[in-house]
């Protein structure tokens, strides 16, 4: 599976990767394509920065210092993720300020995102995992071209989509019975194309043009598929959404239509 299409590790590197490392390193590319396209995370496109990778089982981690360096900002970053049948996905991500200034807050923000934290502790508590047993330092190149490219459609993908519309049946229902805001029965979604390692989506309903969020993981159980089994992913509003990032969700949506009233 391939989320995004991304080149491979530098050639200093890729001499003494290993298989493992390949795909953990590929997986955090991933994530930081997602980001850029969909949350315009600030990385310098084609930017090759050192990374530390440490393994438990099938557990990763890396650490990437000066992940963003502008002139006000110094970020690193934290991934955590599982290797599962060749296969990687981070699960968990967290960035924080290197300069110790206080966090800024953000307009968008998922659940298995992970905080932007600042201050010493978080920093001395992630290096400390890298301290003991054996760490591999590689160079990880940062995409040069983050458009998303989409898998072939699977069961997976399927029960995910089929989960979102009952998240968004459940949402929308309160919406317009309770306020009456928009009189229709019938609901257009639009949601925006994922791919199943995929953090988080958006869903644009166009009756009101508002954007929800939806998790698509649990990061405490991520391979237990416990949202799907209870039939609904958290989610959240995006607060006046850009023209860019509806346009976006257009693009290459999948257009689902909610009976208000019946519940299909």
């Amino acid at each position: 599976m391939c989320t995004f299409h991304v080149p491979t590790g530098s050639a200093s590197a890729s001499d003494s990767d290993t298989a493992s490392v390949a795909v953990a390193k590929d997986a955090v590319r991933r994530w930081l394509c997602w980001d850029k396209y969909w949350g315009w995370g600030p990385y310098e496109l084609g930017r090759v920065v050192p990374a530390k990778i440490k393994f438990d089982g099938k557990a990763f981690y890396v650490r990437i210092d000066d992940i963003v360096v502008t002139d006000q900002v110094r970020m690193a970053a934290f991934y955590m993720g599982r290797i599962k049948e060749g296969h990687a996905a981070v699960i968990l991500r967290e960035a924080y300020d290197m300069n110790d200034r206080p966090p800024k807050k953000k307009k968008r923000q998922f659940e298995n995102v992970g905080p932007v934290v600042s201050g010493p502790g978080l920093r001395e508590q992630r290096k400390a995992i890298f301290e003991n047993g054996s760490t591999i330092f590689a160079d990880l190149s940062i995409p040069t071209d983050c458009t998303p490219h989409y898998d072939a459609p699977t069961t997976e993908k399927e029960l995910m989509i089929s989960t979102i519309v009952k998240t968004m049946r459940s949402r929308l229902a309160g919406l317009f019975t309770e306020n009456g805001s928009v009189n229709a029965t019938r609901v257009k979604i639009i949601i925006a194309n994922f791919n199943v390692d995929y953090p988080s989506t958006y869903v644009l309903v166009e009756p009101t043009n508002e954007v929800k969020t939806v998790t698509l993981h649990d990061a405490q159980d991520y391979d237990g598929h416990a949202f799907e089994k209870a039939g609904a992913y958290p989610a959240g509003v995006v607060e006046e959404p850009s023209q860019e990032l509806i346009s976006k969700i257009k693009r290459d949506g999948i257009v689902k239509e909610i009976d208000i009233k019946s519940g299909r």
